[in-house]
């Protein structure tokens, strides 16, 4: 990434930033108009999360967890995976658009997700059971 951006020319513009408290990381990421996200392995993206509801359009590769989660939402952009070219164009093309509002994505509710659960156990136990 960091070659990709120096031969662009806007290396100056991007931020690298390694492990930052969750303040801090919270306060940068508020401000930026663009998150990059070049995971190749997340089982539930967090940051990503974090980043929309921070008013911050993403992108990154189209791994499943994020493909899952994501895919469908207007703020982030997926690529291939390791396709460096196309995760920098489509980076430049966020970046062209005026600011846009963020929608937040909608997550379902703890009990939503309990509930589902319990029905996928009731399921798996009546098929062990025979029923």
């Amino acid at each position: 990434m960091k070659k990709a951006c120096r031969k662009l020319g806007i290396e100056e513009k991007v931020v690298f930033t390694g492990f930052l408290d969750r303040e801090r990381r919270l306060e940068l990421v508020a401000k930026a108009r663009l998150m990059l996200y070049p995971s190749y392995i997340d089982a539930f993206p967090y940051a990503v999360l974090e980043s929309l509801y921070l008013g911050t359009p993403v992108v990154g590769y189209r791994i499943p967890a994020l493909d899952i989660y994501y895919g469908k939402h207007p703020s982030v952009k997926l690529v291939d995976e390791g396709n460096i070219s196309a995760f920098t164009v489509e980076a430049l093309n966020m970046l062209k658009k005026p600011d846009e509002f963020v929608e937040p994505p909608k997550i379902r509710s703890w009990r939503e997700i309990m509930d589902e659960e319990v029905s996928l156990i009731e399921k798996t136990i009546g098929k062990l059971s025979g029923h």
